[in-house]
């Protein structure tokens, strides 16, 4: 059964372990990672997580709607098997009913032409990284070169001892006028985004 769940009562590690074991998991799902860059989401979990789908929220001028992060890449439903058209739509009609907009950037996992009629298919550029470090280094332009020779003057460090609240807030800082500046147009009723590049890719 599929039930809507504020963030605020979602098992943490239950949401964190279905994601990592997704086909396709991202940071942009993340339990903490969400719950920082928008504090006012919910989400559809299907049984005991078997399958989740995050929903950040808003309101605006009084209506409900879902819509997509500034700078978020994907979300969508997130499973370890393999999505079907009727699973895709029990999650699109599980949707509560108050939301009278949903703008979302779905990932790769949805099949293409289910949601055709309701859906815009978008553009996506991702970084084929299975090749390793030394062989993509290759095909970057002259400027990309040195760019990172003058990154690599300031002897920065390659860590993985940062939180996620650090990576939010950085992103926030770096990015505030393009916040400050997001207009949301309330006008339609049912837009999504779906994205069907790709098999390797990497988020961040």
């Amino acid at each position: 059964m599929i039930r809507y769940i504020p963030h605020n009562e979602i098992n943490k590690d239950k949401w964190n372990s279905c994601v990592c074991q997704s086909l396709y998991p991202t940071v942009f799902a993340d339990f903490y990672f969400l719950t920082f860059a928008v504090p006012s989401w919910g989400a559809l979990v299907e049984d005991d997580y078997e399958k989740v789908m995050p929903l950040p929220e808003r309101s605006k001028f009084f209506v409900d709607y879902v819509f997509t992060p500034y700078g978020f890449v994907r979300l969508g439903i997130f499973s370890k098997e393999k999505l079907t058209e009727t699973v895709v739509m029990d999650f699109i009609n599980a949707i509560p009913q108050r939301f009278k907009q949903i703008d979302l950037f779905l990932n790769p996992e949805i099949p293409s032409g289910i949601l055709e009629g309701i859906s815009v298919e978008m553009v996506s550029h991702k970084l084929d990284l299975s090749t390793g470090y030394d062989i993509i280094s290759r095909s970057f332009s002259e400027n990309t070169r040195r760019n990172i020779r003058k990154a690599e003057a300031f002897d920065l460090v390659l860590t993985n001892d940062i939180e996620i609240y650090e990576i939010v807030e950085l992103f926030k800082n770096i990015n505030a006028h393009y916040l400050i500046l997001e207009l949301i147009d309330i006008g339609v009723n049912f837009s999504l985004s779906v994205d069907y590049s790709g098999d390797v890719i990497s988020d961040i």
